[in-house]
């Protein structure tokens, strides 16, 4: 896996108060540097626009990331999809599956079942 070329969070005014927050208040140093970890680790899959679209909407870029490196923790091989979303998919038998689709729940369901015994 490459090292990004960028940190995840960009200087500046922003419009989301979570991501200003977790890059600048002394007290998001923690959750700052999981959010840099989950960026290096599925900066890969990410859109040429992801960054900056965190500024407005940090929550769903997170969780996206979240997700993305969920799934590789499962062995999912996740491809990009392309230069616009869905970011990112996994092939299923014959079929593939976006990170968008009415499967989520299900899958997110099943892969805390394996991994925290819900």
């Amino acid at each position: 896996m490459s090292i990004p070329s960028t940190t995840f969070f960009i200087d500046g005014p922003c419009g989301d108060p979570a991501y200003l927050n977790t890059r600048d208040h002394p007290r998001g140093v923690e959750f700052k540097h999981f959010v840099e970890e989950l960026w290096r680790r599925s900066c890969h899959l990410a859109d040429s626009h992801f960054r900056e679209d965190a500024r407005t909407h940090f929550h769903q870029r997170f969780w996206e990331m979240y997700l993305a490196v969920t799934l590789i923790e499962h062995d999912f091989d996740l491809k990009r999809y392309g230069p616009e979303g869905p970011e990112f998919y996994a092939m299923l038998g014959r079929g593939f599956w976006g990170h968008n689709s009415d499967f989520l729940d299900h899958l997110i369901r099943t892969i805390l079942v394996q991994h925290r015994g819900i």
